[in-house]
């Protein structure tokens, strides 16, 4: 089964409700199996009173996202063509059979991911004879954030059959006296139009240059200086999942990890410094690991599929009176060693 055979342009209802979502959307189109609803039947006398039939329904299924984004949003809507509604029954009044008068409804459930959404057509069926609905819709169901990793495929999309439709028949005698009234509906079968919001993987750099990478110097004093993290517009939130250290230099600097949940489009400010003690150039190379944030306030499901990583070279010069004469004892020590050599 392709999903690609199932693309439809998706209904204004439909539409509405995916321009609510986040920036990026994937739609299909599912149909049920048949629903075949029982006749109805409602004998009671009086007026104002009615029978509901016990629901039936059918399933249908949709194909996992498998795309390279976050799943953020999941919305769906059945739609039915048209429902066709065959009455019958009669009363004897003075020996004259006439028909007996009434109404009926239709209502169909969609159900999918825990959510349901319920809806009929504008105009109930009425007696006499034969009677059609016309096409009509559910409202538009959002999927509880909950349920959307059931619909989350690593890989090549598979399809689940996780969705339902039911529908209830009421008829509602309206005429006095004997008889029944009967509503017997066609089957029919019901096109289900779901549609998955995404949002692009967190996407970090240094500065509003977005760099991945970035040199910083320090003096001979200990020091610290800002450093700035942005996200890229219209992506997912970003933490900094890890922060490594490389070099000789290590253990002269720091950086705290203070960057988290940096929404699309915004930055946040740390701080590395440069602890001091080092009579001689020291440097180190710092990793930090870019991941969608992992705050649990957040629906998205597939983050951290796509990693990157920022590098952060830093290193400190001391005084050049320091390192000249770190250089002047080295020499002092050679030329007291070749002296020893020459001697022996």
């Amino acid at each position: 089964m392709n999903i690609l055979s199932r693309l439809t342009p998706l209904s204004l209802v439909m539409s509405a409700a995916l321009a609510a979502f986040a920036p990026a959307a994937v739609a299909a189109t599912s149909t049920t199996g048949s629903i075949d609803l029982p006749a109805t039947a409602d004998s009671n006398g009086s007026p104002g009173t009615f029978t509901v039939s016990a629901p039936v329904g059918s399933t249908f299924d949709v194909a996992r996202y498998s795309g390279p984004d976050v799943l953020t949003g999941m919305s769906f809507a059945a739609q039915v063509s048209n429902v066709s509604m065959n009455f019958s029954g009669s009363v004897s009044v003075l020996g004259v059979p006439l028909p007996v008068t009434g109404g009926a409804s239709v209502a169909v459930t969609a159900t999918l991911g825990g959510t349901s959404v319920s809806g009929e057509p504008l105009l109930p069926f009425v007696r006499p004879g034969l009677s059609n609905s016309g096409p009509f819709n559910t409202p538009t169901g959002i999927v509880n954030p909950s349920s959307l990793g059931d619909f989350y495929s690593v890989g090549p999309s598979t399809f689940v059959a996780a969705g339902s439709v039911s529908a209830t028949t009421t008829v509602n005698k309206i005429a006095l006296g004997g008889g029944t009234l009967t509503g017997n509906p066609a089957a029919f079968t019901a096109d289900v139009e779901y549609g998955y919001s995404t949002t692009p993987h967190a996407d970090g750099g240094f500065g509003v240059g977005m760099l991945n990478a970035l040199n910083l110097t320090f003096g001979p004093a200990a020091g610290a200086q800002n450093i700035s993290i942005y996200n890229g517009a219209g992506v997912f939130d970003l933490d900094i999942t890890g922060i490594g250290c490389a070099g000789p230099g290590c253990s002269y600097f720091s950086l705290p990890n203070t960057f988290a949940n940096i929404v699309g489009g915004d930055f946040a400010d740390g701080v590395i410094s440069y602890l001091g003690g080092s009579a001689y150039p020291v440097s180190a190379v710092f990793t930090l690991t870019v991941g969608d944030s992992a705050n649990p306030g957040l629906v998205g499901v597939g983050r951290n599929m796509n990693v990157e990583t920022l590098q952060l070279n830093v290193t400190a010069v001391p005084e050049p009176t320091s390192w000249l004469m770190m250089l002047a004892g080295v020499a002092i020590v050679g030329t007291v060693v070749r002296r020893r050599r020459v001697r022996r």
